[in-house]
């Protein structure tokens, strides 16, 4: 294994500065969640958190005038796209735009919910201002009623997306095959994992073993070579484990633009074009924690300002975007 740091190629955000309170203040929590419960984990405002499969959870907070987003896994497990923390601060047009979307809607006379699909993903939406609570959970099926919340939806979207362009804490894999020039057939495949975001992440090792009765390593590579015509590749998962040294830590920081390379031999057994593609997966999170660890939400419902600086505790999993090589 090999370390390095690299500069991030922006500079951070500016922090965030409160906003007085006022009447107008609002906390909205938006979930989004999929597939089987992977972990729990301490939650934000305390009790527990279960964290899922495929699972994002935007929270905003107009008296902190900011806005966070995390999420474990993208939806159709898109390739060379990082997953974790981020943040943003947000202006009052915004922040306007949020809490009309959500109090324009006659929630007491909406479709009622029909059509669900326990394998769909499941919506929570939570919004809190003054004694104004609104509370709906609902599935991805319910078409009916998703349309006529259709304005709200359009605006969470576009708030993520937002918040999606300052990346605070992320975790992203990458693959890269080099073939040995001294022996044909031997080749060398390194998996990267880097820190993207402005902000510290922290992780265990990869090559701490995964827990009894985890879907997988922390590590994965998988080959397969290339066919003939229509129909899926015939993927092979490599033995990556690799030992951690006596005495080192279990837990590893990873700075901004930080990043943890791990090599590992293949001898091709046939010639002609292979296909390599990699994965971090680690719903567990750090099994040992460090000073100044975020929770997994890193923002509170209410009271003081959060303190964002220490290192966030990515969990998930990242696919490194496929390697085409040559035998």
């Amino acid at each position: 294994m090999t370390t390095s740091t690299l500069e991030p190629d922006q500079p951070p955000a500016t922090p965030v500065t409160p906003a007085t309170p006022t009447s107008e203040s609002f906390r909205l929590d938006d979930r989004v969640v999929g597939g089987p419960v992977l972990a729990t984990t301490s939650g934000p405002d305390g009790g527990s958190l279960n964290v899922y499969r495929w699972m994002s959870w935007l929270r905003v907070r107009a008296d902190q005038r900011v806005g966070v987003l995390v999420q474990t896994r993208r939806e159709g497990d898109i390739v060379g796209v990082p997953i974790g923390y981020y943040r943003r601060e947000l202006d009052d047009r915004l922040l306007a735009k949020i809490r009309d979307s959500v109090e324009s809607i006659d929630w007491k006379s909406l479709p009622p919910l029909k059509g669900g699909d326990i394998l769909a993903n499941h919506y929570a939406l939570e919004y809190h201002r003054g004694s104004l609570l609104i509370q709906r959970q609902f599935n991805a099926r319910n078409f009916e009623f998703m349309a006529a919340i259709g304005a709200y939806m359009e605006t969470a979207s576009e708030v993520m997306n937002y918040i999606g362009e300052r990346p605070a804490a992320l975790m992203k894999a990458s693959v890269r095959v080099t073939p040995d020039a001294s022996e044909r057939g031997l080749f060398s495949f390194r998996l990267t994992l880097e820190n993207p975001g402005f902000g510290p992440i922290v992780i265990t090792d990869p090559r701490v073993p995964a827990a009894q009765g985890a879907e997988s390593p922390r590590m994965v590579l998988r080959v397969a070579p290339e066919i003939d015509g229509w129909g899926d590749l015939s993927w092979v998962n490599l033995a990556v484990t690799q030992t951690l040294p006596d005495g080192a830590p279990r837990t590893v920081v990873l700075p901004a633009g930080g990043r943890l390379d791990f090599d590992f031999p293949w001898r091709a057994t046939a010639a002609g074009t292979h296909y390599i593609r990699g994965e971090w997966i680690d719903y567990e999170g750090p099994l040992d924690a460090v000073p100044g660890q975020l929770p997994m939400i890193p923002l509170t419902a209410d009271g003081p300002p959060s303190d964002a600086s220490g290192p966030y505790p990515v969990r998930g999993s990242a696919f490194a975007t496929g390697v085409k090589f040559e035998v």
